[in-house]
């Protein structure tokens, strides 16, 4: 029942969402504005808060980022080399590699591993940490990837597609610098430095607004998805669909076991690596030129089976 009760909300919240849109219930504008609200409001109070209240070491958090970001740069490489096996062209290239080291985190990682700690049972991995320990750390451990995910999309989508781009470069620290999680993780790290306590006015504030962030978030993927259509080269976003959920958690048992991390390190790294492609990977290959069709393919598909790989995870290490 563990692992029911962990993914059971995320992906039910996903599927109401889908079922919203499909009903009209809820109208596109709408859809699009939400979005907005939990990527320039939500998540950032909520990244923001747990970060200014951080009460882990430090050096736990950069034990799980070192797993997701070799989880990462691993599944970057493969997918080039798979792509120039098959002879990919240039905007396929690059849709195709995004889409399978670009993880869902703070959409579907984070709710995951919030419901995986609200639920583990007390003999569980997670018994030696309280939950405000387990929530920093949940935090903490994916913030380096919200830089890293950014620059390396940009870098493989521009690299990739035919459009003439006049400066990449400023394309890349324009998506790196402009990030509201980013500035959110910064900000809220930059007031544990301080050593002062977060005043209890802006920490509900922050905490009420975050709560909200996560279930729209999960309503907006579903909104999302139920609009989106797996066509075009299906076997190609089933390969890319592979790598992302399958291939970084293996290759993020290789390095959690080689650097020695915690049962509790571990499942948390493993969850994030097994994330679907995330949703912002459509835009980004819309804007950047890469390839439209083969990015939602592979973003629907991810999530379908990812479902089955996080709960392979959840049952094998808590």
């Amino acid at each position: 029942m563990y692992v029911v009760n962990t993914l059971a909300p995320v992906f039910l919240i996903i599927i109401l969402g889908v079922l919203l849109q499909k009903t009209s219930f809820l109208s596109p504008q709408l859809s699009r504005e939400s979005n907005r609200l939990v990527y320039w409001v939500g998540l950032p109070c909520l990244l923001f808060n747990e970060t200014a209240n951080v009460s882990i070491a430090s050096g736990s958090a950069l034990r799980v980022s070192v797993v997701l970001v070799v989880g990462c740069l691993g599944c970057i490489i493969l997918a080039y080399l798979i792509s120039r096996l098959l002879h990919l062209s240039g905007p396929s290239e690059g849709a195709f590699v995004q889409a399978a080291f670009r993880g869902n985190l703070a959409y579907i990682g984070l709710p995951v591993v919030s419901y995986a700690i609200s639920q583990a049972p007390g003999t569980s991995a997670v018994a030696s940490l309280s939950g405000e320990q387990l929530q920093s750390l949940a935090v903490l451990s994916f913030a380096p990837l919200v830089p890293l995910y950014n620059a390396m999309a940009v870098l493989v989508l521009v690299t990739g597609s035919h459009r003439s781009q006049a400066n990449p470069w400023l394309t890349l620290l324009r998506s790196v610098v402009t990030n509201p999680l980013l500035l959110a993780c910064v900000l809220g790290l930059g007031w544990t430095v301080t050593g002062l306590p977060l005043p209890p006015w802006l920490g509900n504030t922050c905490q009420t607004i975050g709560q909200m962030s996560l279930p729209l978030a999960l309503l907006g993927i579903g909104v999302s998805l139920a609009t989106t259509r797996v066509r075009g080269q299906v076997a190609l976003s089933m390969l890319a669909t592979l790598l992302k959920v399958a291939g970084a958690p293996i290759l993020g048992v290789l390095v959690a076991n080689w650097m020695g991390l915690s049962a509790t390190e571990r499942t948390i790294a493993l969850l994030y690596l097994a994330c679907p492609t995330a949703v912002a990977s459509y835009i980004m290959a819309e804007q950047l030129g890469g390839d439209e069709t083969l990015t939602s393919s592979t973003i629907v598909l991810s999530t379908l089976l990812s479902t089955v790989v996080l709960a392979i995870i959840l049952s094998a290490f808590y």
